[in-house]
């Protein structure tokens, strides 16, 4: 098979745009990405560089720079381990196989692609979070229910409000609670 190279692209209804260009190949895939956002004091710009295995089943490492700022790194090991980007084990990230990267529309494509869904069904999932601006690191809890697998997703963050995520046929977002269209 030979390497398939995307790109894709989001707007959201608060302004924020995100760039993320794909290499899709027989031992992985890399997603390459850009996001502006925020406004005032919250303003960011950021790159990040996802990989996961070529079944889109883990998500291999991250590396998200904030422009002008920090850079964290994840490393996970397939089986459920994380070290960061000194190689110290992150016991609190443990079996965690999915991830949110602040305001990315990305890395909800990788969570439906690794899952079986069938209508109705709902997983509970342990994931990263990365938080924008600050690319804080932490352990969040999220419900995802697939109302029409392939389609339409509910996802809620544990104590917030849940979201409905609509995704293309290739599992990208394409609208999210109609704050954000795929562009």
């Amino acid at each position: 098979m030979s390497d398939v190279t995307r790109s894709v692209r989001w707007r959201t209804g608060h302004g924020d745009v995100e760039h993320c260009v794909l290499k899709i190949g027989a031992t992985g895939i890399a997603a390459e990405g850009v996001m502006i956002g925020g406004v005032g004091e919250a303003e960011f710009g950021l790159r990040y560089r996802i990989v996961l295995d070529a079944e889109w089943a883990a998500i291999r490492s991250l590396h998200v720079t904030k422009l002008g700022g920090v850079t964290v790194a994840l490393r996970h090991d397939g089986y459920g381990d994380w070290t960061d980007g000194e190689g110290k084990k992150r016991v609190d990230l443990a079996k965690c196989f999915d991830l949110s990267l602040g305001a990315s529309h990305f890395p909800f494509t990788a969570t439906v692609k690794r899952l079986a869904w069938k209508p109705g069904k709902t997983v509970e999932l342990a994931i990263i979070h990365v938080s924008t601006p600050s690319l804080d690191i932490s352990r969040l809890n999220v419900k995802v229910t697939a109302i029409e697998p392939g389609r339409l997703y509910r996802v809620q963050p544990e104590g917030g409000a849940p979201q409905e995520v609509e995704v293309d046929e290739d599992g990208f977002i394409r609208e999210m609670d109609t704050a954000a269209e795929k562009v």
